[in-house]
């Protein structure tokens, strides 16, 4: 407001930071100068020049602050850890009084939830947990004058692996193939089997088609009552399976075959075999002087030791065992009776 005759106006801003003036150029011709605010014009300054034919006067400077919603510059980034360590989201926003609340939500669930633990301020940090993994987060910040929402930051939360599933024990006939499998959760993960021979108490490496989820051999007698187990592996640790052993079935070996037997009429002559395997069964046979064929010992002739009184009439008689089981057989060699 000024005095005098004939008065013209002029209006004048400076910028923040700036020495020189800047006149203004739209509707800047009265004594009230106007202006649609924008977050730019915070900070400026404005002064009118008033002048007539005699004179002008300055008026003293005048501020702007421009008061708005906060403005986020730097969005949370998504976050890969380990499980049990710490994850941290950060916000960055201008604008004045400013107030954070940080929101979370699970996979595939539409809703966000409040954190409602050290979740007001411009950084949020949890421990993470398995769980946690493919969680997303976001924050809202607001002062009087409205609220900005910030993008979504993910957290990976990588763990060690679980074991989800165990291998089975296997039982299977020599020859054959016996599969172990290992079913595990969690990434980027590695598989190493190994195994232990019966009575040995440390582990030996499987140093061939080891390094998968299955591991397949094909079994020898040898084999019988070897153990495995598989540690799955990554970057953040290992799991170590149970045992499972593995049972051979196998046809009968016999190790000590039937002696010849020299004895008197009238006395006791026995013959013998020795086999190993399961679920033996044995099997005594004879054959007289001159024939081709086998007969089978229908008295006493079904274990591991056939005995019989003799005669004079049993010289020169041959005799085998068969020894078997469900998985094969196996027949001794010939032991010769001479009855003197």
């Amino acid at each position: 407001v000024a005095s005098g005759e004939d008065l013209s106006y002029q209006w004048y801003y400076q910028k923040p930071g700036e020495s020189g003036w800047t006149m203004v150029s739209k509707n800047g011709t009265s004594a009230t100068y106007s202006l649609t605010t924008a977050a730019r014009h915070n900070g400026y300054t404005y002064r009118c020049v008033v002048s007539n034919g005699d004179g002008e006067a300055t008026s003293s400077v005048a501020t702007l602050t421009v008061k708005s919603a906060p403005t986020i510059t730097t969005q949370p980034s998504s976050v890969t850890v380990a499980a049990g360590k710490a994850a941290t989201f950060k916000v960055v926003a201008s604008g004045e009084d400013l107030s954070y609340q940080w929101y979370y939500q699970k996979p595939g669930v539409s809703g966000w939830n409040i954190v409602t633990v050290n979740g007001t301020s411009a950084t949020y940090t949890l421990t993470a947990q398995a769980r946690h993994n493919g969680y997303t987060y976001r924050c809202i910040v607001s002062n009087s004058d409205g609220e900005a929402t910030s993008s979504v930051a993910a957290l990976t939360v990588k763990s060690a692996p679980t074991i989800t599933t165990q291998p089975s024990s296997v039982t299977v006939a020599a020859g054959k193939t016996a599969t172990f499998k290992v079913v595990a959760s969690g990434e980027d993960l590695s598989y190493q089997w190994y195994y232990q021979k019966p009575g040995e108490s440390g582990w030996t490496m499987v140093s061939k088609n080891g390094t998968s989820a299955t591991y397949s051999l094909t079994t020898a007698a040898r084999h019988n009552g070897y153990t495995y187990r598989c540690v799955v592996s990554n970057g953040d640790g290992e799991a170590t399976s149970s045992v499972a052993t593995l049972t051979v079935k196998s046809a009968p070996t016999i190790t000590t075959q039937p002696s010849s037997v020299t004895v008197a009429a009238g006395k006791a002559a026995t013959f013998k075999v020795v086999a190993s395997g399961e679920d033996l069964s044995y099997q005594w046979y004879y054959q007289k002087p001159g024939e081709s064929g086998w007969t089978m010992v229908s008295k006493n002739g079904t274990s591991a030791t056939y005995s019989l009184t003799t005669a004079a009439r049993h010289n020169g008689y041959t005799y085998r065992c068969v020894v078997s089981n469900s998985d094969g057989e196996a027949t001794s060699s010939v032991a010769t009776l001479t009855v003197k």
